[in-house]
């Protein structure tokens, strides 16, 4: 008997602990009590499930006492006590077991504790979602796993109440008390968590992925900019690196972000103002300065670590064939491309790499991780779009199909969703030349060396140009004519270098996230956060990234 109990209260106990999440405390202190429903939801029910569970834990082993005693016999059909062990309780309480331990690793390893969501929006309506079937997604058959347990007891209890509780206590416990409970039991396998505008910055996120992303290709590295994004989202389900590396990653996004931000300033400030002490301004530009040093410092120190790792290596051993390698060993005995001219014929000094380093990470983070949140932007807001992005997509590709260049060519619809979108939002609003000789432009005299600023989102909008310009229409890219007219990277001999990576990334990111998920908006109707230095940034986009439903 004793055995009995012990297992019994520890399975409750792991009922109790299952049913509850790692990470309560937000929703007590984000969900309004002003809503009855949130109340409910949130703080009632949970616990009644979790009373109603112990109440019943603590009848059945009333009745387990009272039949070892003699005060309760085993009724007729009946041909064991609670006390004894039967081959189907054995299996009810390994069904608990494995139940738990399911709930535990989905929260460990896909960091969610529940997978079917009740969100109370800010006007206190319950909207319920559940992409994934019932039995198919480990998180519920693990809630189904740890009830088998519970109706066993239940059903057992049923055939007790009846006979041996007063008439008037018996009829509400069998009539009521159990068919409530499992009912409530079965709501609770659906009921998963509660949480009010679950969100995530996409803005943040991206920016993190698209460091991650150059620095993949550009120096075959990795920075551990997710890893560290994912610790401040997840703080009870921590990423294990070094934390000095993780730090470092961080503070280099800042520098960049602080980079591009700092060219603005110094291309618009006259330095008399920049050097004034008047208003802070000379403080301002030697903070500036101060962190340009550092992120050159950075990539000097990886410049510096990739050329002992070359050094290094055998002369009969490859070496790694990347941006930043090519860049080392250029006109050397190492080198890993064929020299194209005899003018340049010099190994790059450290200061070039640099250069050249920094080119890429300023124009090939940022740049991207807006242009990916304005497609995200502009694909929620217009659901006929998002329909067309998903047909060509799912059209062209599995859902677990490696990506080709080859392939991501083949997606006319999803590249004119990239070109009207930086029609809207043109990565770069302003384009800065100056004229080497005197010119002559619409009846304006332009003298030599005046510098011009061509402003792109006006000639994205002008009538002139284009066709009903204020809708967003990625049709219109699918006309040769109205194509050839979009400066998205520019033109002629400076035109964006790193124009097709661009694109590529910017594809190859809407078919590996809407081949198998959905990015809806938070707040449909708030306006887009942007600001503009050098570059269209965006500030903040608030979205739920969730499962497509197929």
């Amino acid at each position: 008997m004793y055995s009995k109990i012990i297992a019994i209260i520890l399975q409750t106990c792991l009922i109790v602990k299952v049913m509850t999440p790692p990470n309560s405390n937000p929703i007590k202190n984000i969900l309004s009590r002003k809503s009855i429903k949130g109340i409910f939801v949130s703080d009632i029910f949970p616990n009644i499930v979790i009373v109603l569970i112990l109440i019943q834990t603590s009848l059945y082993l009333y009745v387990m006492c009272q039949q070892e005693i003699g005060s309760i016999p085993i009724l007729p059909d009946e041909n064991h006590k609670f006390s004894e062990w039967q081959l189907m309780e054995i299996f009810c309480h390994l069904c608990n077991i494995l139940g738990y331990f399911l709930r535990l690793w989905c929260f460990d390893t896909l960091k969610e504790y529940f997978t079917f969501d009740v969100t109370i929006k800010k006007d206190h309506k319950l909207i319920t979602t559940g992409p994934y079937s019932l039995l198919v997604h480990p998180s519920y058959t693990g809630a189904i796993l740890k009830y088998i347990l519970v109706l066993q007891m239940n059903f057992q209890l049923c055939r007790y109440i009846p006979v041996y509780f007063p008439s008037t206590m018996g009829n509400i416990l069998s009539s009521l008390w159990f068919k409530a409970f499992q009912v409530i039991c079965l709501i609770n396998v659906l009921h998963n968590r509660v949480i009010y505008e679950e969100k995530l910055d996409l803005s943040q996120w991206m920016l993190r992925f698209t460091t991650e992303t150059i620095f993949q290709i550009t120096a075959n590295k990795k920075v551990y900019a997710l890893a560290n994004y994912f610790n401040k989202l997840s703080p009870k389900g921590k990423v294990g690196f070094d934390s000095t590396v993780l730090k470092e990653s961080e503070e280099f996004i800042h520098r960049v972000d602080d980079f591009i931000n700092s060219l603005i300033y110094f291309l618009l400030t006259p330095k008399l103002i920049r050097h004034s002490p008047i208003g802070g301004s000379y403080q301002r530009t030697l903070q500036l300065l101060k962190e340009r040093d550092n992120m050159i410092n950075d990539l000097l120190n990886l410049v510096s670590q990739r050329r002992e790792e070359i050094n290094n290596t055998p002369l009969d051993e490859p070496i790694t064939p990347d941006m930043l390698t090519m860049l080392i060993t250029v006109n050397t005995d190492r080198s890993i491309i064929e020299n194209t001219d005899d003018m340049n014929t010099e190994p790059m000094t450290d200061d070039a790499i640099v250069g050249n380093f920094m080119e890429a990470a300023a124009g090939g983070i940022d740049t991207t991780s807006g242009s990916v949140c304005f497609v995200s932007y502009f694909m929620a807001q217009y659901p006929e779009v998002k329909k067309r992005v998903f047909e060509e997509i799912d059209s062209k590709f599995t859902r677990d199909q490696k990506l080709t260049f080859e392939d991501l060519n083949k997606l006319p619809y999803c590249e004119a969703v990239i070109r009207e979108t930086s029609r809207f939002f043109p990565t770069v609003d302003l384009n800065y030349r100056m004229n080497t000789k005197e010119e002559i432009l619409n009846g304006y005299v332009i003298p030599a060396e005046t510098q011009i600023y061509i402003h792109h989102y006006g000639m994205n909008m002008h009538e002139a140009h284009w066709s009903k310009p204020e809708i967003f229409n990625p049709d219109r890219f699918l006309n040769d004519r109205e194509k050839s007219m979009n400066f998205q990277f520019g033109g002629g001999i400076r035109m964006c270098p790193g124009r097709n990576l661009a694109m590529m990334e910017l594809k190859a990111f809407m078919v590996l996230m809407y081949r198998k998920y959905d990015i809806e908006l938070v707040d449909k109707n708030a306006p887009l956060k942007t600001h503009y230095s050098i570059i269209r940034h965006c500030d903040e986009l608030k979205v739920r990234i969730k499962p497509r439903v197929f």
